[in-house]
Order: structure tokens, then C-alpha cells, then sequence
């Protein structure tokens, strides 16, 4: 063999010894890309982790794949912290690094949660996103945030392989939750308003919503965040076991610019309504959402560590929802938050209060979307 051979053979060598060390580099042993826990170094208000693909034995090893760019936020109870430096995406084998809020190490309930993106109901990418939820303390390096599979839609007629639908389920509640003096139950906060509509009488009360399904209540849109547009349509997205998910009409979004929370509204979402002494409707009214969103949890609930997670208080644009063991408070003093009683004698009555009146939602449960509490309407 010439030199020339010789030089080529060697070049071969030598360029498939540098792709083997890539691959080591990359890649487990197996052949398959390494899911790799981060180095803290000094760990002191931070923690570090990892999101993987699990190959279905329920632990980190061969086999399974790291979860490359996804969002990973921390927080502490429900409540994400606020500010782009509690936020990170993963690295190429899957693993992060957050810092956390100066005193973070004497709160309870820290969580990291790693959030796979989804495209909207009309196929333009990243409008949505699924999440989990893992418990984790300050100073841990080995945070292990797993999924199964990822998300991917099903379809307008989900394949067996999507798993059973998790649907939620909605009904309002007059206990069962939390409350401060801000923020009563029902029963609790009614009035008679005389001066919102002057010479009109409503009658105002607070409304608490439970989800006590299995899966959200996700509402989402396929406009452009901050868009102005008077309303939309709007979905719902249904979840599956796996992270399949499938969209269904809901109805209409309406955006309210004019109130200073510029957000959007789901119609149809509640009626109230006042029921005589012998059970008739004498009055009734319709209130569209204010925002549909995680207020007050559950006594009882365990709440799912998957969910489709908003930062705290906020209001989208572009998609809603109400979580597995979570309510949707509306306060008494809010826009539509009454009926009107003005024509009607004084006396004892009931307020009814019907969650998705038009079956527009699809539940797990369409029987007990009502709930009743007694009232008394005074002499004018």
C-alpha cells in the first residue's frame, strides 16, 4: 500500500475516533442520549435537576431521554416566583440549575416545574403548555422531573393509544375552601346594591366554582397574546392519560378592554338564578367569566402533580384554565356578579348558581353543576 493509502486509512481513523467521542460524549453506553444531573458547585439558594423521557420503570437510567429546552419555573404552594431569574429551560441532557428568592430555604411546599410546550388548536407552536410538578428543597441537585411520553394531539377521534380522557369536572360550592373576610362564601356575602344601577336593586353574592374532575379545565385561543380583537373563538382542550390532547368548540372568547384588566372572558360560563318560596325562577341572569383561574384550593382535593399552570393572578390572553382540586372565586362586588330584584316583592328566596348552563363543557359529571343558598330580599 502507498503512502497515499496510508494517509487516507489514517484520516478514516482518525475522524471516526473523533465521532466516538462525541457519541460518548452525548450518548449513554446503549446508544441513547444521557439524561445528566448538574454540578451546583456552591449550591447555597439554588437547586438543580433534571427532565426525562422515563422508559417505564419509574427511575433515572439506561434507556431513558432527556427533555431538551423546556421551561422549568420554581415556586413555593401554587405560586410560581415571579422574575426571568427563577426561570430557566433545560439543556441538551435535560438537566437545569435555578436560583431561588433570597429566604427561600424557610418556605414550605417548594416545588420546580417543567413545563412541555404544545401548539394551539390551529397548529402554530408554543401557545400552550402542560406541566409537572415535583416537591424539592433548596440545595438539591438531583430534582427529577419525569414524563412518560410527550405531548402530542390525538385527534378528532383520539386513538386507544391516547389513554382514557381526564376531564374536569365543574361545581359550585358553598364550602369546602378557605376564605378570609375579603373573600366569603357565598352565603356569606350577599347584599342589595342600590347604587351601581341607580333605581335598580341587585342582589350581589359571591360564586366559588370547584373543578373535581380528573383533568383541567383548559380554555385556549388561537389569536396572538395581547390581541385586541372584540371576541374569538375558543376551545377546549381535552387531556389524556399520556399526554395526548384533542380540541373541542367551547364557544367564544370576549376581550374587555374598556375595565383596565384587558384580558378575555369566556361566555356563558355561569347563570344566576332566584327561586320563590315554592321553587320557581323569578329572576335570572347571565355572567360570563372573569377569568378562569386557580383561586382557592380544595379542602379535601389532591391535587394532580400535571396540570395546565398559569403564573399566579394572571389573567391570559390567550388561554385560561381551572386545575384538578382548585375553585374559581368571583367576588361580590364584580361586574354581572348579581340579579336584578327590583320588580320583586320582599320575602325569602333562593339563588341558584349553574355552572356551563349551556353544556358547552365537556364533564365528567353534567348532573351537579347547581348549587342553592337562601337569601332574603328586604323592603325597599
Amino acid at each position: 500500500m502507498g503512502r497515499v493509502g496510508r494517509m487516507i486509512i489514517a484520516g478514516v481513523v482518525l475522524v471516526g475516533l473523533v465521532i466516538a467521542v462525541l457519541l460518548v460524549a452525548f450518548r449513554g453506553d446503549d446508544g441513547q442520549r444521557s439524561v445528566r444531573l448538574p454540578a451546583l458547585g456552591d449550591a447555597t439558594g439554588k437547586i438543580g435537576g433534571a427532565a426525562f423521557l422515563d422508559n417505564g420503570d419509574g427511575t433515572l437510567g439506561d434507556g431513558d431521554s432527556p427533555i431538551a429546552g423546556a421551561d422549568v419555573y420554581a415556586g413555593y404552594f401554587s405560586t410560581r416566583f415571579a422574575g426571568d431569574e427563577f426561570h430557566t429551560t433545560t439543556a441538551a441532557d435535560g438537566s437545569f440549575v435555578l436560583s431561588l428568592p433570597e429566604g427561600s430555604a424557610q418556605l414550605t411546599n417548594l416545588f420546580v416545574e417543567v413545563a412541555l410546550a404544545t401548539e394551539s388548536p390551529n397548529g402554530t407552536p408554543h401557545r400552550s403548555a402542560i406541566s409537572r410538578r415535583v416537591a424539592v428543597t433548596v440545595g438539591t441537585r438531583d430534582a427529577l422531573v419525569s414524563f412518560t411520553s410527550l405531548p402530542a394531539r390525538c385527534g378528532e377521534s383520539p386513538l386507544p393509544a391516547c389513554g382514557a380522557p381526564l376531564l374536569p369536572d365543574l361545581q359550585p360550592v358553598l364550602d369546602g375552601v378557605s376564605t378570609t373576610p375579603d373573600l366569603p362564601l357565598p352565603a356569606d356575602s350577599w347584599s342589595v346594591d342600590t347604587i351601581t344601577q341607580p333605581g335598580r336593586r341587585l342582589l350581589r353574592f359571591s360564586s366559588v366554582t370547584a373543578n373535581v374532575g380528573d383533568g383541567p379545565l383548559h380554555a385556549i385561543s388561537n389569536v396572538a397574546p395581547g390581541s385586541t380583537v372584540p371576541t374569538t373563538e375558543v376551545w377546549q382542550r381535552v387531556w389524556y392519560e399520556g399526554l395526548g390532547f384533542s380540541d373541542r368548540p367551547l364557544g367564544t372568547f370576549l376581550y374587555d378592554g374598556g375595565t383596565g384588566h384587558r384580558h378575555i372572558h369566556v361566555a356563558d360560563f355561569e347563570e344566576y338564578r332566584l327561586l320563590d318560596a315554592g321553587g320557581k325562577v323569578v329572576a335570572t341572569h347571565q355572567k360570563v367569566s372573569f377569568c378562569l383561574m386557580d383561586n382557592l384550593q380544595l379542602h379535601d382535593a389532591t391535587t394532580p402533580d400535571v396540570g395546565v399552570y398559569r403564573p399566579s393572578g394572571e389573567c391570559g390572553s390567550v388561554e385560561q384554565s381551572i386545575n384538578p382540586g382548585w375553585t374559581d372565586y368571583y367576588a361580590a362586588p364584580l361586574f354581572d356578579q348579581w340579579i336584578d330584584v327590583t320588580d320583586l316583592p320582599p320575602g325569602s328566596y333562593s339563588v341558584e348558581i349553574v355552572a356551563d348552563p349551556d353544556d358547552l363543557i365537556l364533564e365528567m359529571d353534567e348532573t351537579n353543576n347547581s348549587v342553592r343558598f337562601p337569601v332574603i330580599i328586604p323592603n325597599p
